[in-house]
Order: structure tokens, then C-alpha cells, then sequence
């Protein structure tokens, strides 16, 4: 059945159809992810955690018992008590020596675990490893916690300390877990020394990375003051890269809390080892954890489709009729975007707000097509003056400059130099000012430049030289005309002019990705920092600071090719300057034109 009936307001259209529906998803949405997923998911969550955690907390007991058995036997070697404390028969000792180290190698050898085993009785009295490896004369093993624990303790007790660094060995310091016990001689009640295992971290690291926590989530374990004894991101937390919420774990009275909001939000699972005494601590996100529960996520799923499913069918039957003009007089603004100013279709537009749209619309566009067509005529008049303005402003500087060296040359009597020199002029001038044309191709504008910089050559016979490179690859790309000659005018005026001994003047232009690049470089004396931030502005161009061209060249530039482009200075004091243009690299050339003789 076709839906005929027909909003007379668009706005209230939109709130009769789509409020109602909106509001319900949201109800619905709500009422299910907060009251069963949030319920659900976090307490069995909490309860699969806690058992993962307190297995890997019951496996790492078990293995603490097996090394615990492991040192009972040790410590009760009868070989290793008469080696430390009753045998004085050199010979005998010897041998007594040999076999309690054997037996130290066989154990490390069976377990890879054990990074140090050994006894002490003394300073001068201690058995590590295999026997070969030289003892720390800086380690302090008396005064050491775990020794002087063990040390204290009963007979057949055993003492673990926190993670530590052992440096009991030469050059080696690693990260160990010390199980300690008691050595007494029977017969003695007295302990007189200790046996030691240094376990490292491989054993536990395989515990807690069996326990699947997520992409994201791990485990980590505190001991019984509370310091970080194992963490898989431990050296970051030792250098201060990382942060754990460790005051949170110890404070905590339950056996989980949360932490952090949204995607970020953590479940903190907490077990304490009643043998140990160590905390293992399990950390998930609880954005994995919703994933990892099927029989929530079908749910959820099963809910989020039958609410799409719902809304759907209801947003396409009520918005088809209600949208339908927005959305032609959308595609219509679209065309106008895009410049193309075609008029809105109203004989499919109802009755109402929209059709009166539409009609203001297409008035709209047909007054701004008019606007936009005098725009660009009146933009391309005003930017062609603009570019003959500014291009009329360098020629009159230049004249004045070289005819001014041709007065110079002529009071000096060198006749010849002056035919030469005004020869030159008229073949710059003819290319000058004979053509309206806007660009030159590099080959043209270089070829300019070089008959300008023979002429000041002329004129400073003993202070100028000059060289060009210029890719040949690039030499019939076009270039707006009369962009060198002006920086390499500025370069001989306040650069060479000022320098003592000979200057040089070196013209470049070479392609460099998409762009080209010219470059007038000078040896002269530089620009301080001051020149170089006011060498643009405009109200401070003069002859002492940057020259006539240069403002105008920028100037040029921009209007040309766009703000993207443009000149840039390179200087420092007494080190030269380098004047960089950067252009676009266009197709084409300028128009080529004829030298007359005469």
C-alpha cells in the first residue's frame, strides 16, 4: 500500500517520523547494553579472570616449592658442609670442591631457569656455578638482604626475596628472583652460612603468558611490600615511560575494581599468594572482554539487528517522501559547487517550504552565474594591468644603472668600451620593451641576464666575474620575463659593491621535482637578520636595503603562479646570499622574437 499522506512543514515532518523512532532505539539500546551487558559481562568476566589468575598464582607456588625442594636438598649436602666448615685437609677439600660444583653445573645444565646457584660461608668462603667465573670484589654479600634474611631464619626454612640485581658475578648484573636457605653443620645450632639459587625470570614470564587476557591485556606480580617483581613492560616502568596503578592494587579491598573510561577502561583481577606472599595482578580491557563473550555479543547482536531491521523499514517508508526535495535541491547546490549552474526541477517538488526554496534558489544561481562571468572578465583585466605595472617599474631602474656606467666609461675616455657597452643596451632594450608578451622561455630570460651581467662586467673590470649552469633539459620551459636580471642588479649593488677583492655572480636553473628553480648566488657581504625579515616589505625598499626589483619580482610571482611560489633569500653576514625562485614546471615557452642588426 502506497503511503500518501503528505507533511505541509518539512520540520515538523522530521519530528513526527524520526523522533519517536530515536528515542525508542535509544530506550532499547540503552536498557540492554547497561543493564545486561554491563552486569553480566563484567561479573563473568571477573570470575574467568579470577580463575585464570589464581591458576597461574597456584602453578608459580608449585614451582617456588620444587626450587624450595631443590635447595633442602643442597643445603643439606654433606659434602658441601664439610667443604665449608669442617675439612682442612687441602687435598681432600679439593676434591670435596670438585663435587659440589659438579653438582652445581648438573643443576644449571637441567634447568635453564637458574642463573646463579652456590653457597656462602664467609667472604672468602663461597661456591658459585661451575667455579670458573670471577667473583665481584665490590659486591657487599654479607650485608645483602637475602643473605643476612636466610641467615637468620630456622633450620629447613627457605627465604625469597623481591626482584633484585645480582652482582655477585664479574661484569654481570641481571634481574633475579633469590631463594635462599640456611647452611648449619650438625650437630651446630647456629647458622654459619647460606645456599642460594638466583632464578630468573623465565618460569614466571611463561606463567603469566599463558593466561589469555585479550590482544591487550597481561599480567603482572607485586611482592609483599608492594614493588614490582615481574611486569612485561618492565623496563619501561623502571625508566618512567610507562605508569602501573599499583597504590589502586593495594588499596583495593575486593578482588577486581575498574579503571579509565570507554575503549581505555580496565578490569584490575587481584589474587595473593598465601605461601609468597606475592600479589599476581591480571589487567584486561573491557572492550576485549565483551568480544571474548559469546553468549553476550550474540545477544547483543541478535538485539542491535532487530533494532536496525526495525529502523530501517520505518526510516525508508517515513523519509523516502520526506527527504525526496531536500535531497533535489542538495543535487541542484551540488551542480552549482561544480559550476554548473543548472536550474532546480520543480515539477517534482511538492507543494511547500522546499518549491519556495527551489524558486529562490534558481534566481539565486542565475544572479550569481551573471556576477561570477563579470567577475573573472574584471579579475583578468585588473590582474594583465597589475602585471604591466609592476613590470613597467623595473625597466626605468635598469636604464638608469646602465646608462649611468656608460657616462662613468665615457668621462674615463674608454671609447671603444662604450660602443660595446651601448650596443649591448639596445639589444636588452629591444628585447625589453619591444614585446607586451608575459613570458620568456629560461633559454630567452638566461640569455638576458647574460647580456646584462657582460655589460656590468664592463663596468667592473677588476671586481666582477660570472658563471652559469643552466640545465639544458629545462631551457624551453616558460618563466614570467625579467625575474634574473633584477636579483643579480641587487646582487652587484649590494653585495659585490661593498666586498673587497673580486666578486662572482653565479646564475642556476635546474629542474627539482614538479617545480624549477633559478638562483642568483653572490659572494658579497650578506644580509644580517634584520634585512632579511623587512627585505619584502614594501614601504622599506630603497637602494641601501633591498633594491627596486626585488619587492616587484616577488610581487610578479605570486600574482602569477600563486602564493606557493615565490622568492626566498639564503644570507648571513659576510657569508653571501643566495636569491631562490621557485616555479611551477608549465608547458610552453614564451613567444620567440627576432634580433634586428643594425
Amino acid at each position: 500500500m502506497r503511503f500518501r499522506f503528505q507533511f505541509k512543514s518539512i520540520r515538523s515532518g522530521m519530528l513526527i517520523c524520526f523522533l519517536p523512532i530515536i528515542l525508542s532505539a535509544l530506550l532499547l539500546i540503552y536498557g540492554f547494553s547497561f543493564r545486561y551487558t554491563e552486569k553480566n559481562v563484567l561479573n563473568n568476566s571477573v570470575n574467568g579472570t579470577m580463575q585464570l589468575i589464581e591458576q597461574a598464582n597456584h602453578n608459580i607456588d608449585s614451582y617456588l616449592d620444587y626450587m624450595e625442594n631443590i635447595s633442602y636438598l643442597m643445603s643439606g649436602d654433606k659434602d658441601l658442609l664439610r667443604y665449608l666448615f669442617s675439612e682442612k685437609d687441602p687435598v681432600r677439600r679439593e676434591e670435596l670442591r670438585s663435587s659440589v660444583l659438579e653438582r652445581f653445573r648438573l643443576v644449571r645444565e637441567t634447568r635453564d631457569d637458574i642463573y646463579n646457584i652456590g653457597a656462602v660461608a664467609g667472604p672468602n668462603n663461597i661456591l658459585i656455578n661451575d667455579g670458573t667465573q670471577t667473583l665481584n670484589p665490590y659486591a657487599d654479600i654479607l650485608h645483602e638482604a637475602w643473605y643476612r634474611d636466610a641467615l637468620e631464619t630456622g633450620k629447613g626454612m627457605t627465604v625469597l626475596s623481591s626482584s633484585r640485581v645480582q652482582n655477585i658475578i664479574m661484569n654481570e648484573y641481571p634481574w633475579v628472583v633469590t631463594l635462599s636457605s640456611p647452611l648449619r653443620y650438625p650437630g651446630r645450632t647456629k647458622n654459619q652460612g647460606v645456599f642460594f639459587i638466583d632464578l630468573n625470570y623465565k618460569a614466571i614470564e611463561e606463567q603469566c603468558e599463558r593466561i589469555d587476557l585479550g590482544a591487550r591485556g597481561y599480567v603482572f606480580i607485586l611482592d609483599k611490600k608492594g614493588n614490582i617483581l615481574y611486569h612485561p613492560k618492565q623496563q619501561l616502568i623502571y625508566s618512567g615511560l610507562k605508569e602501573e596503578q599499583i597504590k589502586d592494587v593495594l588499596d583495593c579491598r575486593e578482588e577486581y575494581f575498574l579503571s579509565g573510561k570507554g575503549m581505555q577502561q580496565k578490569l584490575y583481577t587481584i589474587t595473593v599468594s598465601p605461601k609468597t606472599g606475592w600479589t599476581v595482578v591480571g589487567v584486561a580491557y573491557t572492550s576485549e572482554l565483551l568480544k571474548n563473550r559469546s553468549q553476550t555479543q550474540l545477544i547483543y547482536t541478535l538485539v542491535t539487528l532487530l533494532l536496525c531491521l526495525v529502523l530501517t523499514a520505518a526510516v525508508t517508508i517515513l523519509s523516502r517522501r520526506i527527504t525526496k526535495p531536500m535531497i533535489l535541491l542538495q543535487d541542484s547546490m551540488k551542480r552549482v559547487e561544480r559550476g554548473k549552474f543548472e536550474q532546480v526541477d520543480l515539477t517534482r517538488i511538492p507543494d511547500h517550504e522546499i518549491r519556495t526554496l527551489g524558486n529562490a534558489f534558481n534566481m539565486m544561481a542565475d544572479e550569481i552565474q551573471k556576477l561570477m562571468a563579470e567577475n573573472i572578465r574584471e579579475q583578468e583585466e585588473k590582474r594583465r594591468n597589475e602585471m604591466k605595472a609592476l613590470l613597467s617599474q623595473i625597466n626605468p631602474h635598469f636604464l638608469y644603472n646602465t646608462l649611468d656606467s656608460i657616462v662613468w666609461m665615457a668621462e674615463a675616455g674608454k671609447n671603444r668600451e662604450v660602443v660595446h657597452m651601448t650596443m649591448a643596451l639596445a639589444r636588452l632594450l629591444r628585447r625589453s620593451i619591444s614585446s607586451d608578451q608575459e613570458l620568456f622561455t629560461i633559454r630567452q630570460e638566461t640569455d638576458y641576464v647574460k647580456n646584462y651581467l657582460d655589460i656590468q662586467q664592463m663596468r667592473y673590470k677588476d671586481k666582477l666575474d660570472y658563471e652559469m649552469a643552466i640545465d639544458e633539459a629545462i631551457l624551453e620551459k616558460p618563466v614570467i620575463r625579467l625575474v634574473l636580471q633584477p636579483l643579480a642588479e641587487n646582487a652587484i649593488y649590494h653585495g659585490i659593491k661593498y666586498k673587497s677583492g673580486r666578486g662572482l655572480i653565479r646564475i642556476e636553473a635546474y629542474p627539482e621535482g614538479r617545480d624549477i628553480i633559478l638562483k642568483v648566488t653572490d659572494n658579497g657581504k650578506g644580509m644580517t637578520e634584520e634585512q632579511m625579515k623587512s627585505i619584502f616589505q614594501k614601504h622599506k625598499v630603497n637602494y641601501e636595503r633591498n633594491g627596486v626589483g626585488v619587492y616587484n619580482v616577488q610581487t610578479r610571482l605570486k600574482l602569477y603562479y600563486g602564493m606557493e611560489y615565490g622568492l626566498c633569500y639564503e644570507s648571513s653576514p659576510k657569508g653571501g646570499t643566495a636569491a631562490i625562485v621557485r616555479i611551477p614546471d608549465m608547458e610552453g615557452g614564451g613567444e620567440g622574437e627576432k634580433e634586428h642588426s643594425h
